[in-house]
């Protein structure tokens, strides 16, 4: 195996796992979207729903990290693999 089919390789294996942690971020954004509408439109605030609110912010985020992380992986490795053509 090449050098230029592994990277591909590899590229390929990036691009699946920022489409796995996609759809974590949308599955997350999408529950804490139903805690805000709760919260806000119904007014039941509870300790529950705050917590629950704020852990799923925190997770928003981090996923989101890791998806930039990805990328930018992801792009080393189309350089790396431009340069070699």
């Amino acid at each position: 195996m090449g050098q230029k089919e592994q990277l591909q390789k590899e590229i390929d294996r990036l691009e699946r796992y920022a489409k796995f942690y996609l759809n974590i971020l949308l599955a997350l954004l999408s529950g804490l979207t139903g805690i805000i509408y709760k919260i806000l439109i119904q007014g039941n605030i509870s300790k529950n729903l705050i917590i629950l609110g704020i852990t799923g912010i925190i997770a928003v985020v981090f996923v989101m990290i890791k998806i930039k992380i990805i990328d930018k992986k992801e792009n080393i490795l189309l350089d790396k693999l431009g340069k070699e053509e």
